[in-house]
């Protein structure tokens, strides 16, 4: 497990993602991209994550946005392919 924080934390300095739990964990920030309104009224936005290209876009409920600005991710918990994105090791590390 300390080969892996240790892989974490080097893959932090190097990409500049921020992260918690001492590099086990990603932090991800939202962005509103779109707005639209739904036929019942309700509005939703579609929320863009960064690091880019990890997390897909998601429609969210406008009471929702706010709650929703940081989103935190195990490493453990990424899919094997979103894993291979920000280092190709890390999935090896997970298996």
């Amino acid at each position: 497990m300390d080969a892996i924080r240790h892989r974490a934390i080097c893959l932090n300095l190097a990409t500049h993602i921020e992260s918690l739990g001492n590099g086990n964990s990603v932090v991800f920030h939202s962005r509103v991209i779109a707005r639209r309104k739904e036929a019942s009224g309700k509005v939703k936005f579609l929320l863009h994550w960064t690091p880019e290209d990890i997390l897909p876009d998601v429609w969210v409920n406008e009471n929702d946005q706010l709650q929703m600005k940081t989103k935190v991710v195990h490493l453990s918990k990424l899919p094997a392919d979103t894993a291979v994105l920000l280092d190709p090791t890390l999935y090896r590390m997970f298996l």
